[in-house]
């Protein structure tokens, strides 16, 4: 029989999410408030504002790059499509008939265009910079907090830290 090590347990449990007060035991000081500080609601709210502002520096930074935008337009079309073809025999007297009707069934698709639309380069370069301004911001903000919950939770007990990070 295969023994498990509790480490090895320990790890899998942490990243499937499901932690225990018992994992947190296990845990030092540090690696309690690492594990709760990357999950806090304020630090975590912070990760996605850089993801956004990291997503519209990007999409500024190719427009400028491209000298354009790329406006996408689409509509649902809807059409008919043979399915099947269905036939049934008829008997009239003593003659027998085949008569046949082809099935039709709905689909839809979308159709999109593309058409490239001027950019006005000073707006565009005056929002990369504010956008840039806000990452940092973030980042820092994100930072300071994790840095206060690390210190807040790092002093805590295993019950604790068990205890905030299920809040």
């Amino acid at each position: 029989m295969k023994i498990i090590s509790y480490p090895v347990v320990l790890i899998a449990s942490l990243l499937s999410g499901c932690v225990s007060l018992d994992d947190f035991k296990q845990m030092d000081a540090s690696q309690r408030a690492e594990y709760v500080c990357n999950r806090d609601h304020a630090v975590e709210y912070h990760e996605r504002k850089i993801s956004t502002f990291e997503n519209k520096i990007d999409d500024i930074s190719a427009a400028l790059d491209r000298g354009y935008r790329v406006h996408k337009s689409c509509e649902t079309i809807s059409f008919e499509v043979p399915d099947k073809i269905i036939c049934k025999n008829i008997e009239k007297g003593n003659k027998t008939y085949q008569e046949c009707y082809n099935r039709t069934k709905h689909s839809y698709e979308q159709v999109c265009s593309e058409t490239p639309v001027p950019i006005a380069v000073e707006l565009e370069k005056e929002n990369l910079h504010k956008y840039e301004h806000l990452l940092e911001d973030s980042v820092e903000e994100r930072d300071a907090n994790f840095e206060y919950c690390y210190s807040d939770v790092r002093l805590m007990s295993a019950e604790q830290a068990y205890y905030r990070y299920k809040q």
